[in-house]
């Protein structure tokens, strides 16, 4: 993949009021040479450098695009990726919190107009890899990935005035799909598709809820029946392979 022309700059000045600034890069440089040359500018101003994201525009081969915004630290070092649709950049850029990036949602309103302004500034790399998964004709798949992480965390069904729902903690909501095919797909996306299907209660056109004594959670609705009948398959197999194991042990005793 080509180095991208742009990248943005995140630091605090001393009064801890956030800047978003944007470089342009002239030449191919280091992560490490980029932040150690804009630490040395904001000594002189007294500012602290907090981290750094670097942008790259990817096109899979279904022509659309994805925003891949890698975090690093003051130290140059890596803190991971998270990947954003341009339909929602705003709400996928919540995601920097679980690198440790708390943005208040002011600067999450700023940092949207940044990556919009420079957008069609940053280099679009072409990776016939992203694109393949259309999350709309693989909800099947998708909600038997939820499904089983219900059944493996033992998440409780919860009963409310408005129905029961297994409420999965936003955070490890998007954890279900970060070592699968959807890795580099919409997090939106994935919501959006679950939600037309009758999966995920919605409160105020928002699929993610406040919830006493766990905070942001989606909520999977518990009597749909597709989730029902796919539980009761996730643990009847459990159940099988458990007495295979056991019929397993007593063979090799005796």
């Amino acid at each position: 993949m080509s180095e991208i022309r742009k990248e943005i700059y995140i630091h605090q000045k001393t009064e801890d009021k956030l800047v978003l600034t944007e470089e342009n890069k002239r030449e191919t440089q280091a992560i490490k040479t980029v932040i150690s040359s804009l630490k040395s500018s904001l000594n002189i101003e007294n500012c602290a450098l907090l981290f750094t994201l670097k942008l790259l525009r990817i096109s899979g081969r279904d022509f659309k695009e994805r925003l891949s915004i890698e975090i690093f630290n003051a130290e140059g070092e890596s803190r991971g990726k998270i990947y954003c649709s341009p339909l929602s950049i705003e709400s996928d850029l919540y995601q920097l919190r679980e690198h440790g990036v708390l943005l208040s949602r002011s600067n999450i309103m700023t940092l949207t107009k940044l990556v919009e302004n420079v957008y069609m500034d940053v280099e679009c790399c072409k990776d016939d890899t992203v694109g393949d998964v259309d999350v709309e004709s693989e909800i099947a798949d998708i909600l038997e990935l939820v499904c089983k992480y219900i059944y493996e965390k033992e998440i409780k069904l919860v009963e409310r005035k408005d129905g029961k729902y297994y409420d999965i903690p936003v955070n490890e909501f998007r954890g279900i799909f970060r070592e699968t095919v959807y890795k580099n797909s919409s997090y939106s996306a994935i919501k959006k598709v679950l939600h037309s299907n009758d999966y995920i209660y919605y409160a105020s056109n928002r699929a993610d809820n406040t919830v006493a004594d766990v905070g942001k959670v989606i909520s999977i609705i518990g009597d749909a029946p597709d989730v029902e009948e796919i539980l009761m398959k996730i643990s009847s197999e459990a159940v099988m392979e458990g007495l295979d194991e056991l019929g397993r042990e007593i063979e090799n005793d005796s």
